[in-house]
């Protein structure tokens, strides 16, 4: 049998359509494959940059700067008064502080005291720095603005409030010392123990009472005595102005334990006498006496 060209032209299509199937698997395939990179020469490496982070800069403190933490007294002062002020100071400037700067106390504008460091204070180191000041005149509850001052005259700013709180208070009132009227000259004083049968001499100028046991009996004609009462001491005055009676005895004086007695002495001078004990003895009653004899003297008769 012999095969005509129709079977020449199918075999030449089917070949090509084969041909063009492989071409487009080809080309698919070939797109989804990468090439390897490239592997670097020998003896060198591969480095992969990092980005480094941005250092911030620490800001530089100024010259001049500082905190003052105040101490205020622990109780209140006395108007017009020394008082001990105290603060803790701070350089947080980059500058020291130098001995000669300035302090400056201010109430209300108006200066308190002015008083120098006394000693370089490096940056970042602190110190108690105290001084003494004089307390308003006036009470009340006041504040004390502190103000460092350097040598070229601008105040150091604070970083905190330095303000010191200070009570004040008056004084107490002093009581008045009482006025002393000088009393009459006393002649003679002293305390004596009488026994029954003693003379009792009161000015040392002869004797002037007989104790007999039973009674005080004077013995001149100038004496005079008589109970005037309990109080103690008594003014000269009571004395001297009592109209003394002609009975001139005290009877059972034992009796009269802790009473006061108005004289005169032989020399017309005036006392008073207390009786302070009475003690029974075998004899009697033996008399404990306290008595004051002034200069004064009542006129003789």
């Amino acid at each position: 049998m012999t095969r005509g060209p129709l079977v020449h032209v199918w075999r030449w299509l089917r070949w090509l359509f084969i041909a063009g199937a492989w071409t487009v698997l080809l080309v698919g395939c070939g797109a989804e494959e990468q090439p390897p990179a490239p592997l670097p020469p020998p003896g060198l490496q591969r480095i992969t940059m990092t980005p480094t982070a941005t250092a911030t800069a620490t800001p530089t403190p100024p010259c001049w700067l500082g905190s003052a933490e105040p101490h205020p007294p622990s109780a209140p002062v006395l108007a017009g008064q020394p008082v001990t002020l105290e603060w803790t100071l701070l350089n947080q400037g980059h500058c020291p502080w130098p001995d000669d700067l300035h302090l400056q106390g201010l109430i209300a504008a108006t200066p308190m005291f002015n008083a120098p460091l006394g000693q370089s204070l490096a940056p970042g180191a602190t110190l108690v720095w105290q001084t003494t000041a004089h307390a308003p005149q006036s009470p009340g509850t006041v504040q004390i603005a502190l103000q460092a001052i350097p040598p070229e005259g601008t105040p150091i700013p604070w970083t905190n409030d330095p303000r010191l709180t200070l009570q004040v208070d008056l004084p107490p009132t002093p009581t008045p010392t009482p006025t002393v009227t000088p009393g009459p000259p006393v002649y003679k004083q002293g305390v004596i123990t009488v026994d029954p049968g003693d003379l009792i001499n009161f000015d040392d100028e002869g004797p002037d009472f007989l104790y007999d046991g039973d009674e005080i009996l004077h013995y001149h004609p100038l004496n005079h005595i008589v109970v005037f009462g309990y109080l103690w001491p008594l003014d000269m005055a009571d004395c001297y102005h009592y109209p003394y009676g002609s009975r001139n005895a005290v009877q059972n004086p034992e009796q009269y334990v802790g009473a006061t007695f108005c004289y005169t002495t032989d020399q017309a001078r005036v006392g008073m006498f207390r009786l302070e004990d009475a003690v029974p003895t075998e004899n009697g009653w033996r008399l404990v006496i306290r008595f004051i004899t002034w200069a004064a003297q009542r006129p003789r008769p």
